[in-house]
């Protein structure tokens, strides 16, 4: 995503303002290619920058690696986990088997065969889901795990909300058996924001996961991400950037990277310092 600037000729590329936590994926990467552990834990309240971690960081790492990466975010389907899960382990293996099909075809014929597919798949693949009572996760989890080649990897983004209601509870204990199978045995990242959330699922003893996986931390950005921003800065603008007070307020508003980046913009788009940009950005959008 780009911004245009209105006090300077240049743009603002956001995705190039990102600080990589490459030792956090590094060692995720280093367990399952070790196969020390098949299920990691990853919580830290919201707007951390956990999505953008995994989006930047961990998943390019994973698919350097050969794994196969399927994303579930639960809250696009609050109501219903299942459907979320299975939908997104659906996108994948239909999109690994496309790729790998239409490399065998013409050029000029895998659009036409593509589209085809992507209409049959949406009128027939989506509609067996809910064939037979259910969304056939079993099928899904063994079909994802062979098109990894057993280096399948699923994320499921806000995890809390598996532990949301009593009426999810035989959800998660077929999860958790299905995830323990040797044929739909996957790996797995729980991403979450919420403590309770976590110590409701994976934390209490008669939590649906309770000692299933490895509890990593998040850890927050230090004073190297506001100097990264300070160096941009003068390389945009010839000027410096007051990096001890940015990292004040960095510090001030719970460490939230979007913060920090939304002064830089402000700092460079407006002509501002540091103060006066803190100014506008809590002025229009506060943290929560």
């Amino acid at each position: 995503m780009s911004l245009s600037t209105k006090g300077s000729a240049a743009t603002i590329n956001i995705e190039s303002l990102h600080f990589p936590r490459s030792e956090l994926a590094a060692r995720m990467m280093f367990i399952f290619e070790h196969q020390l552990e098949h299920a990691l834990t990853l919580f830290a309240p919201e707007q951390k920058g956990k999505t953008t971690f995994l989006q930047q960081d961990f998943i390019p790492l994973a698919s350097q690696h050969g794994f196969l990466v399927a994303v579930a975010d639960l809250q696009t389907e609050p109501n219903n986990p299942e459907r979320a899960i299975a939908m997104a382990l659906q996108d994948s293996v239909h999109r690994t088997q496309s790729q790998r099909q239409n490399m065998t075809l013409l050029p000029g014929l895998s659009r036409i065969v593509s589209m085809a597919r992507a209409f049959s798949n949406a009128r027939n693949g989506r509609a067996s889901m809910t064939s037979e009572g259910g969304y056939r996760l079993k099928r899904w989890l063994e079909q994802f795990r062979a098109a990894g080649k057993g280096r399948a990897l699923l994320i499921v983004e806000a995890a809390e909300l598996l532990a949301a209601r009593s009426a999810f509870n035989n959800f998660t204990a077929k999860l958790r058996s299905l995830l323990q199978a040797p044929s739909s045995r996957v790996y797995i990242v729980f991403v979450g924001a919420s403590p309770e959330g976590q110590a409701n699922l994976f934390r209490r003893k008669d939590a649906p996961f309770y000692e299933f996986g490895f509890a990593l931390d998040f850890p927050n950005l230090g004073k190297e991400f506001v100097c990264q921003l300070g160096v941009r800065f003068k390389e945009v603008t010839g000027a410096e950037w007051d990096v001890d007070l940015a990292h004040d307020l960095f510090l001030r508003y719970g460490e939230m990277p979007g913060l920090l980046i939304a002064l830089y913009v402000a700092s460079v788009s407006h002509g501002l310092g540091v103060k006066e940009a803190a100014e506008v950005v809590l002025a229009t959008s506060p943290p929560s």
